[in-house]
């Protein structure tokens, strides 16, 4: 979706869907129908094609520095601000059950506490944005004892499919311009060894390669 009320809100849907006359007959129970396996009528036909997800497991690592600028929900100040990173917000739920969510540990008070904390932790995700869920954190203060509802500063959303998005192509523009670095180089060392051995590297460079200068080999 490119509708900036929704990115603004972090709303994203994904969504299939039937028209049907209201007394028709689904071949398949909505229990029995998973998203990574094939659906099945009770004959064993096809009935339709799940769209392949890109399910991988990733190892995830958040550095969590501090939160900035909070404000009290209520009359009191806050105490001992702490983050919930929801691992359950990513998974489906039978696959939820079997997880914990994450929490920093509520230490520094003020509106602008530091966590340093860096957690990590291994997730079954699509390797697509618009499959992969993003992760739910809810920001709280720790106003009373441990067992009790904790008033909620704010949330947060972390896209995990758009942070790797964005990995994957710095990642591509990094090995383009380190496959180009090297046949340039390849170039420069077989004319330094033939037929323009009797100018320095830089010379040939210039006038072989792209770069004029040594500053601008920036990988």
């Amino acid at each position: 979706m490119d509708d900036p009320i929704d990115e603004e809100n972090g709303a994203r849907i994904l969504v299939s869907f039937t028209i049907a006359d209201f007394d028709s007959d689904f071949k398949v129970a909505a229990e029995d129908i998973s998203l990574d396996k094939q659906v099945m009528d009770a004959q064993g036909n096809k009935i339709m094609k799940m769209p392949d997800l890109g399910i991988e497991s990733y190892n995830i690592v958040i550095n969590a520095l501090g939160l900035r600028s909070l404000v009290s929900t209520g009359l009191l100040p806050i105490k001992k601000a702490y983050v919930k990173f929801s691992v359950k917000s990513l998974l489906p739920p039978e696959q939820a059950k079997a997880v914990n969510d994450i929490f920093t540990i509520p230490d520094e008070s003020g509106s602008d506490p530091n966590i340093r904390t860096v957690m990590k932790f291994t997730v079954n995700i699509s390797q697509f944005p618009e499959y992969c869920p993003a992760m739910t954190c809810t920001t709280y203060d720790k106003l009373y004892f441990d067992g009790m509802s904790q008033p909620i500063l704010g949330v947060f959303r972390l896209a995990l499919g758009e942070i790797l998005a964005r990995t994957r192509a710095i990642d591509a523009t990094m090995q383009g311009n380190l496959e180009k670095f090297r046949n340039q180089l390849a170039t420069i060392l077989e004319k330094k060894t033939g037929e323009e051995n009797n100018r320095t590297v830089i010379e040939i460079m210039s006038k072989y390669t792209s770069y004029a200068n040594p500053s601008q080999v920036v990988l």
